[in-house]
């Protein structure tokens, strides 16, 4: 912002979509739920080779994993269990999927795109075109997951847009090669407004604004502007929680007080 020297991310919440249409269906169906689950995975990649080509180990996804999923006591999948067929089996489970993994991105080939589970087992862009996924949200916690060929007639060929047509409401992606410890922290941060019943717009915007004000030295936007929301920003979970019922009850209770008050002094 020119005139504040300020991030716009301190004013706005932003969001994506892929059609119009598609953001008038989102704004139609805004409905929360206070049964969120979530399945987090994150492969193992230690001596991995994907195509001839190793993968640079993530020391900071599992620990990511299993923090997001504790934040909304759903499970997390490392290692082992980080497998493609976990993945699917929890689409059908979950709510909400989050993935710190790695992407393999082609732009002359799209298809041949993929998300890499462990041992590298490739969940490609064009499997997804032919899936079923009615999930609330997708987090797609890993480089490039929202960047991909732009086709005339088409759009944006990306990771981000193939779950989008699967059925998933709402997508959180990246735009380029983001780094793992400060990922970690941006996500364990959204995940924590998510869990307050902020929406999934401002949840993002306020996770961005406390990593660059508890992390100043990596206020450059490289660290943290690359993750972006695509579709529904509705929240996740109705922000009522415990309070909420403490102060209907003893509002329920005072009514009742007071009817049976005023009874007594008209019988007296």
């Amino acid at each position: 912002n020119a005139a504040t020297k300020q991030f716009l991310v301190n004013h706005y919440p932003i969001t994506y979509n892929y059609s119009l249409s598609l953001w008038y269906l989102h704004q139609k169906n805004r409905n929360t739920t206070d049964k969120a689950k979530l399945a987090a995975f994150a492969p193992d990649y230690t001596q991995t080779v994907y195509k001839n080509a190793s993968l640079a180990k993530l020391p900071f996804a599992k620990e990511e994993a299993e923090q997001v999923a504790g934040i909304f006591k759903g499970d997390s999948f490392t290692g082992n269990a980080a497998s493609k067929e976990n993945f699917y089996d929890q689409s059908n489970k979950a709510s909400m999927l989050h993935c710190a993994a790695h992407t393999v991105l082609y732009d002359n080939n799209f298809n041949e795109s993929c998300l890499l589970f462990n041992q590298a087992q490739p969940l490609y862009l064009s499997e997804l075109y032919t899936k079923a996924m009615p999930l609330e949200m997708v987090v797609l916690s890993a480089c490039n997951t929202g960047a991909g060929k732009l086709v005339e007639g088409e759009g944006l060929m990306s990771l981000s847009r193939a779950f989008t047509y699967a059925g998933v409401k709402s997508t959180v992606v990246s735009l380029w090669q983001v780094p793992d410890k400060e990922t970690a922290a941006i996500m364990v941060l959204f995940y924590q407004y998510l869990n307050k019943g902020l929406n999934k717009a401002a949840a993002l915007s306020k996770a961005k604004q406390d990593f660059v004000s508890q992390y100043p030295l990596y206020a450059h936007p490289y660290f943290w502007s690359g993750f972006i929301l695509t579709g529904n920003d509705a929240p996740l979970t109705s922000s009522s929680g415990p309070w909420f019922w403490l102060v209907l009850i003893g509002a329920v209770l005072l009514v009742v007080a007071g009817a049976y008050f005023l009874f007594l002094r008209k019988k007296a």
